[in-house]
């Protein structure tokens, strides 16, 4: 996959995940557990990579409980303690674990480019070529771009690399 047109700039798909819950989030046994706590794993295992060796995190975050239940999936932080994580540590680009660098789909009032999840992908491709200005996370690498749907029943989750 390549970036825009006119740079040199190419990143590789390092894996790929997808998992979904048919069932209405109220017929759950656990509502707080979302299909992203098997397709995060899944794809950074398949990377070889977990989240805390990232260079960066995007999330689909249409609502800030969202980010907080990515953040569990991802393994950042326990179950039930992703409040604490946002709240113990910084999401910048200067941070350990740069989360959501473009201030993600809250940020932009959730257009419609958002709904696939194309504003946490733009962000990971910019910043993987070294494209992000301000924002820019020093030395990005390796990128996870999370997308949850529907009402929380499904997740596709990629891992980036650039090259």
């Amino acid at each position: 996959m390549s970036s825009s047109a006119g740079s040199d700039c190419s990143v590789s798909i390092l894996s790929y995940s997808e998992a979904h819950d048919p069932r209405p989030l109220f017929e759950r046994p656990e509502m707080l557990k979302t299909p992203a706590h098997r397709s995060i794993p899944s794809a950074m295992s398949a990377a070889g990579v977990s989240a805390g060796k990232v260079d960066l995190v995007m999330l689909y975050d249409a609502f800030t409980t969202m980010v907080m239940l990515e953040v569990e999936a991802a393994g950042l932080a326990e179950r039930g303690k992703g409040w604490k994580y946002a709240e113990e540590n910084s999401f910048g680009p200067e941070s350990s674990t740069p989360i959501n660098t473009n201030g993600g789909t809250l940020n932009t009032t959730q257009p419609a480019f958002m709904s696939g999840g194309g504003v946490i992908l733009h962000e990971a491709l910019e910043q993987l070529c070294g494209r992000a200005g301000r924002r820019q996370v020093k030395g990005a690498q390796r990128a996870m771009v999370n997308a949850i749907g529907g009402i929380m029943n499904h997740s596709t989750t990629i891992v980036l690399g650039g090259v």
